[in-house]
């Protein structure tokens, strides 16, 4: 009896809980839609690269086609073709997931820019490489397999840095002055350096120990705890399914929305007011998915909590239960402990 209701309460957990990844926050999405409005606007001013930044954190926050095949042609019209062409390449597979007709556009987009690309080689020697070497553009690793290759760039200012434990840090710089060039650059020998020292011993790690929380078995509540936690676990459920409705709600709106005049070219009269009506109507389902899951997720928890320490027998008293929600940018869920 006892091994059935542990079982009942981690399948419920995992259901309610786990089960769930949501791909971007209600309150994300909702900012999603507002810097994408405000990039359209900086589109139409001629002011791309800050447009740019905007578009490119909308679909940061929440990847939409749409918000994607216009970062992808505003990088073009800013001349940022290394990163235009990316995006382009992007689009053609988050399209090509979705089966969405605008991958044809994205690819013939991505095909007329490859050869226009500029691109940036960084070559380092075998007397340069060391076993533990770590070589980085422009703040990000570059891994071994994309040294001596020519990787596409932006024109501009780009910067190599090479490091290793006990040596010198180098650092290059490149300046790529147009598009469709070649540019090279070598990463030397890099030098000891005299003011490193030894590895500091190991360091213990402290840690504090929860005390047991054993609460006396009380059976005269048994009945009302269940209860509530069956209540409260159910009302969870509830939840959590409009949650996943209104999700459904405000990705159609998204997409209905990004399919009208996708390219911004030769768009209807009004087009605009459709875009304004669905953008209120997707921010609208945003906020009820967000009221929807926090309450939904609160409820679930809170009844698996009831359930998991409602006393059942005298051997009820020496188990220790411990929950704790688990909430991220991407998932919501809980972590829970039973110790007997």
């Amino acid at each position: 009896m006892r091994a059935s209701r542990w079982l009942a309460l981690a399948a419920l957990m995992h259901v309610m809980l786990c089960a769930r990844q949501v791909p971007a926050g209600a309150a994300e999405v909702a900012a999603a839609v507002a810097l994408y409005d405000e990039a359209e606007k900086l589109m139409t001013d001629g002011n791309y690269l800050r447009a740019c930044a905007k578009y490119a954190e909308s679909h940061r926050l929440d990847p939409q086609l749409g918000a994607l095949l216009h970062l992808a042609d505003c990088y073009e019209k800013a001349d940022l073709l290394a990163s235009a062409w990316a995006s382009w390449r992007d689009a053609v597979e988050l399209a090509e997931k979705r089966g969405d007709p605008r991958k044809d556009v994205a690819s013939e987009s991505a095909a007329a820019l490859e050869p226009k690309l500029a691109k940036l080689i960084v070559r380092v020697p075998a007397s340069s490489e060391l076993i533990d070497i770590e070589v980085r553009q422009d703040g990000r690793p570059l891994g071994r397999a994309l040294w001596g290759s020519a990787i596409p760039v932006d024109i501009g200012a780009h910067e190599i840095e090479a490091r290793a434990p006990g040596m010198q840090t180098w650092r290059g710089w490149v300046r790529v002055k147009k598009n469709g060039v070649i540019e090279t650059l070598t990463v030397p020998k890099l030098q000891r350096d005299p003011n490193a020292t030894a590895a500091a011993g190991p360091r213990s790690n402290g840690s504090a120990g929860a005390a047991p929380n054993n609460d006396g078995s009380r059976r005269e509540s048994k009945s009302v705890q269940s209860s509530l936690g069956w209540a409260s676990a159910g009302l969870g459920v509830i939840g959590i399914g409009l949650g996943f409705y209104f999700d459904a709600q405000r990705r159609g709106k998204v997409e209905d929305r990004d399919a009208i005049c996708p390219t911004g070219k030769n768009c209807a009269d009004g087009d605009q007011a459709r875009i304004n009506g669905l953008t209120d109507d997707a921010r609208n389902a945003a906020t009820a998915e967000t009221v929807s899951f926090v309450a939904g997720g609160l409820f679930a928890l809170g009844g698996v909590v009831l359930l998991a320490t409602s006393p059942s027998t005298q051997k009820a008293a020496r188990s220790h239960f411990s929950a704790a929600p688990l909430v991220s940018r991407s998932s919501v869920g809980a972590a829970a402990a039973v110790r007997f």
